[in-house]
């Protein structure tokens, strides 16, 4: 049974979430109006998202998410090297979004030492991206270093370094079988 939503507390929600679910994790729970976030791992409560922090996701989603769908339904050669530049050209985007407008200090998530709802947003996708090495032999964070987006390289290993990331992600195997229906194979 759902606990009670006119007497909503963080630990109902958890103890009820984990008894219908096998993770350990427990999504991101908000007040309504989002003032508050709550990470699963956290137990402080951080500040709502800046509208810096929700233009990295917009930019993220932009530059980033669609080359990788681009990138899978590339079919032919011609058509790969051309979602491979534009991957390659959100990338540097992106690599130099973070350098202006994210943080360094103490860290290499967005906000530097602080994670955020930049990388809440945003690192399942960078998961997926993962996979283009799989199927495409596009390897975002080795290109990002072979072409000097070290900071977009630092800040995806960060991301993916964080215990959430490793304990709530979907083993490879399954994002390999999920991402799969969306890879198309080269013809030529």
């Amino acid at each position: 049974m759902a606990p009670d939503s006119s007497r909503f507390s963080l630990e109902a929600f958890t103890t009820f979430y984990r008894s219908q679910h096998r993770s350990r994790m427990v999504p991101a729970a908000s007040t309504q109006d989002l003032s508050i976030l709550v990470h699963p791992l956290t137990p402080n409560a951080v500040s709502a998202p800046s509208p810096l922090v929700k233009l990295f996701v917009e930019t993220f989603q932009a530059q980033l998410t669609g080359n990788i769908f681009r990138l899978l339904r590339a079919d032919t050669k011609a058509d790969l090297e051309e979602a491979i530049k534009a991957a390659d050209a959100g990338a540097k985007v992106l690599n130099d979004f973070v350098k202006v407008n994210g943080s360094s200090e103490g860290g290499s998530f967005f906000l530097g030492s602080k994670y955020s709802y930049a990388e809440t947003m945003t690192t399942p996708f960078v998961l997926r991206a993962l996979l283009l090495k799989d199927y495409k032999k596009y390897d975002l964070v080795g290109r990002a270093k072979e072409h000097g987006l070290d900071r977009l390289a630092a800040w995806i290993e960060a991301s993916l370094s964080r215990p959430s990331a490793k304990t709530s992600s979907p083993s490879h195997e399954a994002l390999v079988e999920t991402m799969a229906g969306y890879n198309q194979p080269l013809k030529d």
